[in-house]
């Protein structure tokens, strides 16, 4: 007895035939309709708004540099905590002039020693934090009890929404004991309430957060930095995209009375303000284009479509005409077709 073994395999395709006045060639069309509607029912009920695309993300590192701005205020008291003290600098002369304080009455302005460094620590050309120091000489019985900083930056963004935009950062920070020094690291993050346009021009939605035109006209008498900087912070919070200085870490240096330390050192006293403000990549929410929603809403509906149809003509209409349930003529490949009894009428 010889064993066989198979050498070659050649599958059998049956062919049904139909007139296009027949149940069986309307089941096809029906089959046809439901196999492109309902993968789009499917696939709209299981994404539900998300199946046309109105937002997307991508992560981009901004490019961020310091536009060597600043505003500095230090409050608490003197003549040893008989009268409240406030000292003002900003790097802008404009401002000095306006809220320096002789004039008007308002904050002392005093002049420190600043220092700043941008840090590029990826050597990609995009900075990645800003290393600021600033130390106010004090006089005798000043006592510092709460310190705010306002810095200015140009932030760009062009690896797919392009944006350039001026921003800032700002924080404070406020002790029951007086200080000497005030440490502070924290991450510049981006924030937007609405999503940008993809795949155009550079997009400059507003002008420079202060400048002569927006400082210079206050001639109410109330020239005070304390009633300028909200309005300031206001304006700032009305954009649509704006910087945050979040996750900070502020350390508080307290050294007790400047003026008992005055008497046990004859070293001039300081408040030494140090900051270290990093550019960590940043989320970007964007409005996608007509091609890339049509190209996300067609990954969805195909997907599904074949599944769908792989159910209703593999399976449904397999076992619908394998089983003769409607009349058609069979034609099976691979078979002599000058003999008409191969095509076989079956009745239902």
């Amino acid at each position: 007895k010889k064993i066989m073994v198979i050498v070659y395999t050649e599958p059998i395709n049956r062919r049904y035939f139909a007139p296009r006045v027949s149940s069986a060639y309307c089941l096809v069309l029906a089959v046809t309709a439901v196999s492109i509607i309902l993968p789009f029912f499917i696939a709209y009920s299981a994404s539900g708004p998300n199946f046309w695309s109105k937002e997307k993300i991508y992560y981009e590192k901004p490019d961020i540099k310091y536009e060597y701005k600043f505003i500095q205020l230090l409050e608490g008291t003197k003549d040893n905590g008989a009268a409240p003290l406030s000292l003002f600098f900003s790097s802008m002369s404009n401002i000095n002039t306006v809220f320096g304080g002789i004039e008007s009455g308002s904050s002392v302005l005093r002049f420190p020693t600043v220092r700043s460094t941008e840090v590029d620590n990826e050597g990609d050309g995009l900075f990645d934090s800003l290393e600021f120091s600033s130390v106010m000489p004090l006089a005798e019985g000043e006592e510092i009890l709460s310190s705010k900083l306002f810095v200015f930056f140009k932030l760009k963004l062009s690896k797919w929404s392009r944006l350039s935009l001026h921003t800032m950062g700002y924080f404070q920070y406020t002790s029951p004991l007086s200080g000497t020094s005030l440490f502070m690291d924290g991450d510049l993050n981006w924030k937007q309430t609405w999503p940008l346009p993809a795949r155009r021009g550079f997009h400059t939605p507003y002008n420079e957060l202060v400048d002569d035109t927006m400082v210079l006209p206050w001639t109410d008498g109330n020239h005070t930095v304390q009633n300028f900087l909200p309005n300031l912070i206001s304006s700032f919070r009305n954009q649509n995209y704006t910087t945050d200085l979040d996750d900070r870490y502020a350390l508080w240096g307290h050294s007790g009375r400047v003026s008992s330390l005055s008497s046990l050192d004859d070293r001039p006293q300081t408040f030494n303000l140090t900051t270290t403000i990093r550019y960590p990549i940043a989320p970007i929410v964007y409005t996608p284009g007509v091609s890339e929603v049509l190209f996300d809403a067609w990954i969805k509906y195909f997907m599904i479509s074949v599944i769908t149809s792989w159910l209703l003509y593999q399976c449904f209409c397999s076992y619908v005409f394998n089983n003769h349930l409607l009349e058609t003529y069979e034609h099976v490949d691979n078979e002599p077709l000058n003999k008409f009894s191969r095509f076989k009428q079956h009745l239902n």
